[in-house]
């Protein structure tokens, strides 16, 4: 979760300097690949620590995508 919070401060402040894209998908990244290897332990928890954990995986794969493409459109406008 650390990595997860990391990762959207970096995009806010990304949003701010208009610079640094790649370092936030870096973090982005990061983040999805410990979420990645936590996948394992999900059915030895309770089912709503897994909703939750469903839930933020997805936001951060939706977070990671949004910043990936919009690090690719920098460098073609």
């Amino acid at each position: 979760m650390g990595y997860s919070v990391l990762a959207q401060e970096e995009y806010k402040i990304v949003d701010e300097k208009a610079k640094g894209m790649g370092k936030a998908v870096s973090l982005y990244k990061k983040t999805v690949a410990e979420f990645d290897k936590a996948k394992p332990f999900m059915p030895l928890i309770p089912s709503n620590y897994q909703d939750n954990f469903n839930t933020k995986y997805a936001e951060i794969c939706k977070g990671r995508d949004k910043a990936i493409n919009e690090n690719k459109t920098i460098y073609f406008e």
